[in-house]
């Protein structure tokens, strides 16, 4: 587990693969130093030889540089160990002990986690915002499309009301125009009546025989 620890840890953190080294040499119980690690690195490491006496827990108090996450810093980091008498390896106890016990995340782990929600709670939020603005301009867009069609509900109020008048005039045209007619109807038959008249009377004046007196 914790070599799959130590290459995860690789690829991501590079500068920390000293420390998980020196973790897997602890849990292993081999009291060589392989890659000592930089004193800016790793601090107040236990002596690699009292692991042989008694079994013990080392404190290992990590400062990593500032390229490392902050979280990282100032952590503690208790590594159970137990040494053999012959070879020095790790007993059984140990060993089982460390596979069984559940992989805790590390604090850098977790606060990446917590940086990944974070991230993505803003991206959520600026989706939300932006859909609020849309929403808001939409809103603006139909108050200006309502005050719109109110203006043209109004002038065609008003249109329709200047054509009632028009109408309204027409008819008064219309029923004038009407008068008018059946005046110049009656004027042409009093005309009728007038010539019929005048007619007879000619014609009954040359009936009695009169006569045209005599010029001197």
């Amino acid at each position: 587990v914790l070599k799959a620890l130590a290459k995860d840890v690789e690829t991501v953190k590079p500068e920390s693969w000293r420390w998980f080294r020196l973790m897997e040499k602890a849990v292993d119980g081999d009291p060589t130093d392989v890659d000592p690690p930089k004193p800016s690195l790793l601090t107040n490491l236990a002596d690699e030889s009292e692991c042989a006496a008694q079994p013990s827990k080392k404190m290992y108090q990590v400062e990593m540089g500032s390229d490392i996450l902050e979280l990282l810093t100032h952590s503690v980091i208790e590594v159970n160990t137990q040494a053999t008498v012959s070879d020095g390896g790790p007993s059984s106890d140990t060993a089982e002990s460390v596979k069984g016990r559940p992989m805790e995340k590390s604090p850098s782990e977790t606060q990446d986690e917590l940086h990944f929600e974070r991230a993505k709670l803003r991206r959520e939020r600026q989706l939300l915002e932006k859909e609020h603005a849309d929403l808001d301009r939409e809103r603006v867009l139909l108050e200006r499309e309502k005050a719109v069609a109110e203006r043209e509900k109004t002038a065609l109020e008003r249109d329709r009301a200047q054509l009632e008048k028009d109408r309204a005039a027409i008819d008064r045209e219309r029923a004038s125009l009407e008068q008018d007619r059946a005046r110049l109807e009656r004027d042409r038959a009093a005309l009728e009546r007038d010539r019929e008249t005048f007619t007879a009377m000619a014609l009954g004046t040359n009936g009695t025989g009169h006569t045209e007196p005599d010029s001197p």
